[in-house]
């Protein structure tokens, strides 16, 4: 797979996005097993990378990673 494909916003933009994800399933404090965690983050950081393809930010993007993990922790 391309890395542009793999990273579509770019590889620092993805691993800024890996870190915040990992970060915030820590934050909201859920019990994912330690060998799963990463495996999530990987994951979510993956579609959320996807799910903005090219989206601008403007101040909200902490917040949206934020909601993302909420509403995955959910389901």
């Amino acid at each position: 797979m391309s890395q542009e494909k793999k990273y579509p916003n770019g590889l620092r933009s993805y691993l800024e996005t890996l870190v915040a994800v990992a970060s915030e399933i820590d934050r909201q404090g859920y019990n994912i097993s330690s060998a799963l965690h990463p495996e999530f983050a990987i994951e979510w950081a993956e579609e959320f990378e996807h799910i903005h393809n090219g989206r601008i930010w403007d101040g909200e993007w902490l917040e949206e990673i934020e909601e993302f993990v909420h509403q995955k922790l959910a389901l």
